[in-house]
């Protein structure tokens, strides 16, 4: 039975590691391509987007969007952009779309557009594995992105009519590759999304509701 509220996930360590076999749809465009790699010891997807785009997508069902919005969301992955731009992994839900774009720029640091740009490492750090996380809360309706555990920016989305999960290089107008062993995007707990009032207050509200009701109550048979 589909359940809206499963991950959304990319594995290349599971069976061939093709992204076709775990529900995303190739969009590449020009010559754009992906291959499954071992890199540094461990299977990736390598996105060649160095002569045209190279990005995966899933759909994610009405229902999942409706949960997405109410509940929250985030997409965390772990990979290392190779070189270039446009490196992203990212969740758009038809009217807005959640972007960090990353980018080994000139002199070799590691740096991510969201609404400023942020240096994200440098060095051989610059091309290492790193976890990248985009968080949405939807009692602020913001979206906050994490480097390797550290919030980078917080943020709204920008408008946008595409509805996708996507990942992998996702310009054909600019030259960027990136290996991606893993992309997963889940909906947030309903404990983990802050309630309008503390617990403390709700239960004390309660008590209050509960006392009025007696009282009433107590008028009416007298």
């Amino acid at each position: 039975m589909y359940d809206p509220s499963a991950p959304i996930s990319f594995d290349a360590s599971i069976g061939d590691g093709l992204p076709l076999r775990q529900n995303w749809t190739d969009s590449t465009s020009l010559s754009g391509s992906g291959s499954l790699e071992t890199d540094i010891g461990a299977p990736a997807w390598f996105a060649d987007g160095l002569a045209g785009r190279a990005i995966w997508n899933v759909i994610p069902s009405p229902a999942a969007k409706a949960l997405a919005a109410t509940q929250g969301w985030r997409i965390t992955s772990v990979l290392r952009v190779a070189s270039g731009d446009s490196v992203t992994d990212y969740f758009a839900n038809g009217s807005q779309r959640y972007l960090p774009i990353l980018s080994v720029v000139e002199g070799g640091d590691l740096e991510v557009e969201l609404e400023g740009t942020h240096l994200l490492a440098s060095g051989a750090a610059a091309t290492d594995y790193h976890t990248h996380e985009v968080r949405y809360d939807p009692t602020t309706g913001l979206a906050t992105y994490s480097f390797d555990g550290t919030q980078i920016e917080t943020r709204a989305g920008s408008a946008m009519l595409q509805n996708q999960i996507s990942f992998g290089q996702g310009s054909s107008g600019t030259a960027g590759s990136a290996y991606d062993p893993s992309v997963h995007f889940e909906l947030l707990s309903m404990a983990a999304v802050p309630t309008l009032f503390p617990v403390g207050m709700i239960a004390v509200l309660l008590l209050i509701a509960v006392m009025a009701m007696m009282r009433v109550s107590a008028i009416t048979r007298s």
